[in-house]
């Protein structure tokens, strides 16, 4: 009796960031799934805070938002980014003396020089 109560189900800990992650098990689990559930709040989850590791920059921002958060300070760079064949057009600031443009993937050899 005693090892069927034991091992009875819990209602599953749901993550306080709101992704919809769950954590279950039995009722001799419960003190794992808590700290699972931790690890993933402070680690994993996409919805945690972190802090943006651009020199000069305190913003903080969801983990999910980090990419968006780096582009935006390559934008401000003059970093730009095209993954779509095409023409485009950039301009540049008066009385600039260097630009550098690189290009990946026009020759069809997945980046890899040959010759």
């Amino acid at each position: 009796m005693q090892c069927l109560c034991i091992k009875r189900p819990f209602p599953p800990i749901r993550c306080r960031l709101g992704c919809g992650e769950l954590f279950a098990g039995g009722a001799h689990e419960i003190l794992k799934c808590e700290e699972d559930r931790l690890e993933h709040e402070q680690e994993m989850c996409p919805r945690r805070m972190v802090r943006c590791h651009v020199k000069g920059c305190a913003a903080t921002v969801r983990a999910m938002d980090r990419p968006r958060h780096r582009r935006l300070h390559m934008l401000r760079g003059g970093i730009a980014l095209h993954c779509v064949p095409g023409a485009y057009e950039y301009k540049v600031a008066m009385g600039l003396r260097q630009l550098k443009v690189q290009l990946w993937g026009g020759g069809g050899a997945s980046g890899h020089l040959k010759g």
